[in-house]
């Protein structure tokens, strides 16, 4: 088959097969999973997250949800039974430009709780790129004072971080924007 630097470059679209062969002798082995990256500019990044419960005494998943603090991004959760031991999710952005971020809560069924902070990159996304055009700019002023004033808005418009569209994310614009 193909080296894989190979396909750098190339299409993504297709499919993909792995051929594992055990050419030696009187050996003993296994091959427990393989899996796939692509990386690109063109297509917006996704979380795929798994929640596990292998405690000998643990009462497996309850829930898995988005916290409050989520912003452009939507959760789907694989169907599972209460007391699974195992539960597959994954974070996507609503806008593919935009960028994303969400903290995924898991809740067992003895009340317990772990959370995983998830961060996601549109196709063009970055603080205060209000418009998605790739630039913080003057094009970005009008929207990013719109979504101030309405107190809801993007990621982008959240400057400082901390989950909230208010006055303290005005210096931090202004110092990225770039006439």
């Amino acid at each position: 088959g193909p080296i894989l630097f190979n396909l750098d470059g190339g299409p993504a679209a297709g499919s993909y097969s792995l051929q594992a062969a055990d050419d030696a002798n009187f050996n003993i082995g296994s091959f427990d999973s393989w899996s796939l990256t692509i990386e690109s500019l063109s297509f917006a990044e996704r979380f795929q997250g798994e929640a596990t419960d292998n405690e000998a005494l643990g009462f497996g998943i309850a829930s898995i949800e988005l916290l409050d603090d989520a912003c452009n991004v939507a959760l789907n959760v694989d169907p599972f039974t209460p007391g699974a031991r195992l539960v597959i999710y994954e974070v996507s952005l609503v806008n593919p430009q935009g960028c994303g971020r969400a903290t995924v809560r898991v809740t067992d069924l003895g009340g317990n709780t772990c959370d995983q902070v998830v961060t996601l990159n549109g196709v063009h996304c970055g603080p205060g790129d209000v418009n998605h055009d790739g630039a913080v700019d003057f094009a970005d002023v009008g929207p990013f004072v719109a979504e101030i004033l309405a107190g809801t808005g993007s990621c982008e418009t959240d400057m400082n971080l901390d989950g909230k569209l208010d006055g303290l994310d005005v210096q931090p614009f202004t110092d990225a924007v770039v006439p």
